[in-house]
């Protein structure tokens, strides 16, 4: 039986997402770091409170603080800074669902984490699920989206495949589909509840729902 954890309020620390931007743009000298930082942060923004096609450089230097000429420096092209801004998304996604992993790394109990993890990357960081929504959308038309999303869907199977691994009775052959099944089951339960209410997904019943989904799709594997 898969339990969830009983502990599961949001640890929101804007700290911890400053940090998690500058590592998003690592290897660069400190003062760039920090424009690089602050660029994708208000880009990350503006998307999801705009959309897309309201991404201009000049709006993302407003709210970044800084001129638009800074802006085209350091992101010349408007689509690398949106691709930018999705790998950040998902990277932030990944830190959070493998720090509320914890040492929990195998077992059904680990399966458990992970699904909360996803539930608590969303609730924690809102504007995130934006840039995930539209990078599948931008993957079904433009081949280097599509590219970037077949990469960033590998990490997620990663993931769950080596927790997969460590479950009693579910067989080796069943685990790739297994993975992909989860994972489906999990992002289109995360999808629908942000609609229905954002703030108390945590606690929503929809992460009830998930789990015994997933529960389900466990049995299935081991008949």
């Amino acid at each position: 039986m898969l339990n969830p954890d009983a502990d599961m309020a949001p640890k929101t620390k804007k700290q911890d997402r400053t940090k998690r931007l500058l590592r998003a743009v690592q290897n660069k000298p400190v003062k760039s770091e920090l424009r690089r930082a602050k660029i994708l942060d208000a880009a990350i923004k503006i998307i999801a409170k705009k959309g897309v096609s309201t991404l201009t450089f000049e709006r993302v230097g407003k709210m970044a603080g800084m001129a638009r000429s800074h802006v085209i420096y350091y992101y010349s092209n408007r689509d690398t800074l949106i691709i930018e801004a999705i790998r950040f998304a998902t990277m932030n996604a990944k830190e959070i669902i493998l720090a509320h992993l914890g040492e929990t790394s195998s077992g059904e109990a680990a399966l458990v984490k992970y699904i909360e993890g996803n539930f608590r990357w969303v609730t924690q960081e809102a504007h995130d699920l934006s840039l995930y929504c539209l990078l599948y959308y931008q993957s079904t038309i433009e081949k280097k989206y599509s590219e970037l999303h077949e990469e960033i869907r590998e990490v997620g199977y990663e993931i769950v495949r080596k927790i997969l691994g460590s479950i009693e009775g579910i067989p080796a052959s069943a685990v790739p589909d297994l993975s992909v099944n989860i994972l489906g089951v999990i992002t289109g339960n995360i999808v629908d509840a942000v609609s229905l209410d954002r703030q108390h997904l945590l606690r929503s019943v929809r992460l009830k729902q998930t789990i015994k989904a997933v529960e389900a799709l466990l049995e299935g594997a081991r008949k």
